[in-house]
Formats: structure tokens, C-alpha cells, sequence
């Protein structure tokens, strides 16, 4: 049975490369069918478009989109935010938490809905070694 990895996008510039890199991480490690993406409010529609795009092309499905996905400044707690990460993916097949491209307080929110949900893995990609040190994959 394949995995749902659910991917957040925020405004921040290397949200999208660190998307990117994980997507294709993670698709390498797991046996991810299909992607969900949280997209926070001001990411660029192109940006967004684009990280579907490449998601397509690994799984051969177009991946459910959520735009406007809330921040910790939109709900004031993390503990909402945990709840609204867990509400968009409770329907996910053994979900991936790809929590590299959030902030802090989304990636909290990303691990603790997977501890709620009580299934999937929760997955940071970083390169620990050489050059790269601190670089998401690529």
C-alpha cells in the first residue's frame, strides 16, 4: 500500500527548493503514490503550480493542492495549527510529514498531527556532511 507525503509550502525563498528536494527525497525512500501540498498564504501561485507539477511527474497523479494553508500568526496557537494539519490529511494513505520546508511552528504542528493520527512517519531532509552542510537535497 503506497503513502500520501504531505508537503508544505511557505513564503519563505528556499521553501520552494527545500519542497523540491524533499518531494524527490522522499519519493526515492518511500513508496509515495500521490502528494498532498499545503500552501501557505502569499506563496506565489507559480511557485505552488510548479511544485504540483514536478509532484505529477514523480507519482503519474496530480497531487490535492490546499492554498491559503493558515500559519501560526493566522491561528494564534499550535495546537490549531496541529489540528488543521491533522484535518487535511486524515484521509491520507499512510502519510509522509515532510517537515523540511515549513517554519518552526508548522513543523511542530506537521509532527504533532502525525502523533495525533497516530500513523505515517514524520521526515526532515539534511545534509549533515561536506559542502553541502545544512543545504536541502537536490
Amino acid at each position: 500500500m503506497g503513502s500520501t507525503a504531505v508537503i508544505p509550502l511557505t513564503r519563505d525563498p528556499a521553501s520552494f527548493a527545500a519542497a523540491l528536494a524533499s518531494a524527490a527525497r522522499v519519493f526515492e525512500e518511500y513508496d509515495v503514490t500521490g502528494f498532498r501540498i499545503a500552501a501557505g498564504r502569499g506563496v506565489p501561485g507559480r511557485l505552488v503550480e510548479a511544485l504540483a507539477l514536478y509532484a505529477e511527474r514523480l507519482t503519474g497523479r496530480p497531487p490535492s493542492v490546499t492554498r491559503e494553508f493558515p500559519s501560526i500568526e493566522d491561528v494564534g496557537d499550535g495546537g490549531e495549527l496541529a489540528r488543521r494539519v491533522a484535518s487535511l490529511c486524515e484521509d491520507c494513505d499512510n502519510p509522509v510529514y515532510i517537515i523540511s520546508p515549513a517554519g518552526r511552528a508548522l513543523a511542530a504542528a506537521m509532527a504533532m498531527a502525525g502523533v495525533w493520527l497516530r500513523d505515517g512517519d514524520v521526515v526532515h531532509v539534511h545534509f549533515y556532511f561536506g559542502p553541502w552542510r545544512g543545504l536541502p537535497y537536490l
